[in-house]
This record gives C-alpha cells, sequence and structure tokens, in this order.
C-alpha cells in the first residue's frame, strides 16, 4: 500500500489559520447568519419543497390528470376568444350604425334645400379652403409682411463710419 504523505503542510495550516481567525474575529455573525439560514429553510423552503414534491407525486399517479387539464385550458381559450368576437361584432355594428346617421345627416343637409347643388359646391368648398392664407409668411414677424427692409451697412460713403 502506499503511504499517503503530504507534500505541502503549509497550505493546510494556513487555511486553518483564515478560518479560525475569521471565526475568532466574526464568529457571532457568522454563527447568527447559519442559524438564520436554517430557520429560512426549515419555515420557508422545506415546505415548498415538500409542496412542490406532492405535486409531482399527484401529476405521475393520475396520467389523465394533464389530459384534463389540456381540455380546460382549451374550453377557457374558446370562451375567451367567444366573448372577444360577440364584442368585436358589437362595435362594428354600432361603428356601422354611427356611419349610416353620419351619411344620413348629410344627405339631410343637401336635400333640405331647394337648391342642393349649390349647398354641396359650398360643402367641396369648405373641406378644400386652406387653414391659412396663402400671404402668410412665418418668418416676417408679427407685423405685415410686406414692410420688413433689413437695415443698411453702416460702411460706405454715407456710412458715417470714422
Amino acid at each position: 500500500m502506499a503511504e499517503l504523505k503530504n507534500k505541502d503542510p503549509e497550505l493546510i495550516t494556513n487555511t486553518i489559520a483564515i478560518v479560525g481567525h475569521l471565526f475568532v474575529n466574526y464568529g457571532w455573525y457568522v454563527l447568527t447568519v447559519i442559524i438564520i439560514g436554517v430557520l429560512v429553510y426549515h419555515k420557508f423552503l422545506r415546505p415548498l419543497w415538500d409542496q412542490m414534491a406532492e405535486r409531482r407525486e399527484r401529476m405521475s399517479e393520475d396520467p389523465d390528470a394533464s389530459a384534463r387539464r389540456q381540455e380546460q385550458m382549451d374550453a377557457a381559450r374558446r370562451r375567451q376568444q367567444e366573448i372577444y368576437d360577440k364584442q368585436r361584432q358589437e362595435s362594428e355594428r354600432k361603428e356601422q350604425e354611427k356611419q349610416t346617421e353620419r351619411q344620413r345627416q348629410r344627405n339631410e343637409v343637401i336635400n333640405s334645400v331647394d337648391n342642393s347643388a349649390d349647398i354641396a359646391n359650398e360643402l367641396r368648398k369648405r373641406q378644400m379652403r386652406p387653414l391659412r392664407d396663402n400671404s402668410f409668411n412665418p418668418l416676417m414677424g408679427s407685423s405685415s409682411g410686406a414692410s420688413y427692409r433689413p437695415s443698411r451697412p453702416a460702411c460706405g460713403p454715407s456710412g458715417g463710419g470714422g
């Protein structure tokens, strides 16, 4: 049998010295963290782990449960889709009613006056009228646009320089 011999005992002694030093200086903190960790494990993590294990066991015992759950999910999706389709149809119906009401009102306005062609032309003109006057230029300032003139240069024969 081969004899085991530690070739580097300084590594082990240094490691033990460092761990001992940590426990001497921070022992109460380490002990407190260990106790809190054990309490958290027993109070929260272990019951959660046990629940997951029980759930896995139940699923493995009943192979039809997965199929039933899938069927329930499909039925719920179908119900939600039917509700959505009904709401969409109702919304489309209301929009169609609004559109027909607008068209009816428009036709009433046009037909209520003897000269409906003139009113239709007037409506078209109103729709095609520009939002602002064509002579408007925002770079001209708040005063009338045609009165702006740039200032004269200061140099020249009548410039009054030096």
